[in-house]
């Protein structure tokens, strides 16, 4: 660093005016998460949301334009978030840095994911939900803890997919639902108070209709091998209206919750190499 400070100062003595290129010259910032320090460029986050470090107010980097030229390579204020892990931190810069690779696991992409809704980096939020939408990385997670995660981070999408499924489930009883699902923040009493109505109503439904006349089945919907052509049994029609009535319920919490993410979750996934590799690609919640 001495070395550094006395080319600088050099520069700086000297007749030659010097400048800062426009595209490669890069600021940097030191975090201090927990007991790790990162010290990363400034540039991704500042193109996911041109105003991330307002979010800390903290003084404002070294390099900035009030800064003179000559003494652009001080170090920057350590900026210190607070009740964010570092396993988190590093999940979100696998996704902004991916140097030697990006986010992989479950709870990378998550670390991604919670950072990225708290601290408003949308383009960020969307890989990490397409990612975590994968078999790959999310594929072993139940519709009882997609709902929990949907809930957390606001995603609407997931959440009625998963009460759908939850609903339409044959085995569907407190006992079946993981501890770690059973959450105020989860699925509370009165979630699935409700979600317990819904599927009843859908029972005493499908008993007022006829048994299908090909298979004979009465229960939630003929059996895949059923050849009958009478749409009211089939399973997208039992889905369709598992959907309509939930969002009925749930009505004042879908209204509120954001669904830019929608379309991306309805885009057919084009399955790569890479893309497998990525995590960036989309199937429906099982």
């Amino acid at each position: 660093m001495a070395t550094q400070s006395t080319e600088t100062n050099d520069i700086c003595d000297g007749a030659t005016l010097v400048e800062r290129h426009e595209l490669y010259y890069f600021d940097f910032a030191v975090f201090q998460v927990q007991h790790k320090l990162f010290r990363v460029p400034t540039n991704a986050f500042l193109a996911s949301n041109p105003s991330f470090f307002e979010i800390f107010a903290t003084p404002k980097l070294a390099s900035n334009a009030d800064v003179p030229e000559c003494q652009s390579e001080l170090q920057p204020s350590i900026i210190k978030p607070q009740d964010v892990s570092a396993d988190h931190f590093q999940g979100l810069l696998l996704v902004l840095y991916p140097f030697t690779r990006t986010a992989e696991t479950f709870e990378e992409w998550i670390g991604a994911l919670d950072l990225a809704t708290r601290w408003s980096l949308p383009d960020i939020r969307v890989k990490a939900i397409r990612a975590l939408s994968s078999p790959i990385v999310g594929g072993e997670k139940s519709a009882a803890e997609f709902a929990v995660i949907a809930r957390r981070y606001h995603i609407k999408e997931w959440l009625l997919r998963a009460f759908v499924e939850l609903v339409l489930s044959e085995d569907l009883s407190l006992n079946s639902i993981s501890q770690e699902a059973l959450d105020p923040e989860g699925l509370d009493w009165e979630t699935l108070a409700r979600l317990f109505s819904i599927r009843l109503q859908l029972i005493q439904w499908i008993r007022t209709r006829l048994a299908c006349f090909v298979c004979g089945k009465k229960e939630w919907f003929c059996s895949d091998d059923c050849r009958s052509t009478d749409s009211s049994h089939s399973s997208e029609s039992t889905r369709v209206r598992a959907k309509t009535r939930i969002l009925e319920v749930f009505a004042e919490e879908f209204e509120g919750m954001k669904d830019e993410e929608v379309s991306l979750l309805h885009e057919k996934p084009v399955i790569t190499k890479q893309a497998k590799l990525e995590g960036n690609y989309l199937i429906a919640l099982r």
